[in-house]
């Protein structure tokens, strides 16, 4: 027997009362990378295409990446669309 499970929401709601992180999503990543570097934290999934996945460690390297390429380019408290 094969399931279809499709993806119907790709976002959490905020639950009125839970206890906010008093760190930036920056320092999260960098703790959970440190913490379980290879566990799952992002997949890119869509129909017909098979699923990409990024482990936190990916995703801090392609974060800093990125975060290197714009300070060589723009200077810290400039305005960037992301």
């Amino acid at each position: 027997m094969t399931l279809d499970i499709r993806l119907t929401t790709s976002h959490w709601a905020a639950v009125p009362g839970d206890p906010l992180l008093d760190m930036s999503f920056g320092d999260l990543l960098r703790r959970l990378a440190h913490e379980v570097p290879d566990r799952c934290g992002l997949v890119e999934a869509s129909e017909g295409v098979v699923p990409r996945r990024w482990s936190y460690a990916d995703l801090l390297a392609s974060a800093e990446l990125v975060a290197r390429a714009l300070l060589r380019r723009f200077t810290v408290g400039e305005r960037i669309a992301v």
